[in-house]
């Protein structure tokens, strides 16, 4: 465990090399486990898990840090959503932006990021005739917001589409 100067979070350690930032009130039930970096190569980034205790021998799966930072039980439909992107920042609110937080898969869905092979590297922004179309489906509605002549503009009628339908999960970088 290190102890920032900012006294306020504390960091647990984990395997290859990696370090779980939490608040100073959560340090003391979560250093009580042992934690590994997991990697996810679907959003393309580390997670802290921990195993299940085994109940009669038998193995329970694992846990991920925000998880039990929310109080998300195994079988919880809900997800753990990181706001601000960092998934081994496990504070609940840094620099006053709320951080950690519960959401239903579609919120989790639309606080993601652009997928590896983007051409645009904007959700809902694609090429399309020498411009960029800007489309994005939510919640199982499209919305389609026309051909741009750059990435910057399709972006942000992307981001307005988002803003007003997703409010506080909206992410469009």
């Amino acid at each position: 465990m290190t102890t920032p100067s900012d006294s306020g979070y504390r960091e647990i350690s984990l395997t290859q090399g990696q370090v779980a930032k939490v608040d100073a009130a959560d340090y003391e039930e979560l250093a009580r486990y042992k934690w590994y970096a997991q990697w996810n190569p679907n959003t393309r980034s580390f997670y802290a898990v921990r195993d299940r205790p085994q109940i009669a021998g038998k193995k329970q799966g694992s846990i991920q840090m925000h998880r039990q930072i929310l109080g998300l039980e195994k079988g919880d439909p809900r997800h753990g959503d990181h706001a601000l992107h960092d998934t081994l920042d496990n504070r609940r609110i840094v620099d006053g932006k709320e951080n950690l937080r519960a959401a239903n898969r579609h919120q989790n869905r639309h606080n993601s990021r652009a997928r590896k092979d983007s051409s645009s590297g904007v959700k809902g922004v694609t090429p399309f005739n020498g411009k960029w179309k800007a489309e994005i489906t939510i919640n199982g509605k499209w919305y389609y917001r026309g051909l741009h002549d750059t990435v910057e503009s399709a972006a942000q009628a992307i981001r307005e589409v988002a803003e007003e339908h997703c409010g506080k999960f909206a992410f469009n970088g």
